[in-house]
């Protein structure tokens, strides 16, 4: 889920199941296909690029990450 202020975008990507997932991030419609970097919180600062406003990402099990948006 998403959560935003007029400073910040924040995703949360929760995994429930015992076996690593994959997700994908689609920001597009937020970021008008512009490029950024989301930042995890959570797990050592770890960043993922978006292109045309999509990321794809691991999860790890039983686990989660808190994304913040870079522009």
């Amino acid at each position: 889920f998403l959560r935003e202020t007029d400073e910040e975008r924040v995703v949360v990507a929760l995994n429930a199941s015992a076996a690593p997932s994959r997700i994908d991030v689609l920001l597009d419609v937020l970021l008008d296909g512009a490029e950024g970097v989301l930042v995890d919180l959570l797990n050592g600062g770890e960043r993922f690029p978006l292109r045309r406003g999509a990321a794809s990402l691991p999860l790890p099990p039983s686990g989660g990450r808190v994304l913040r948006l870079e522009r």
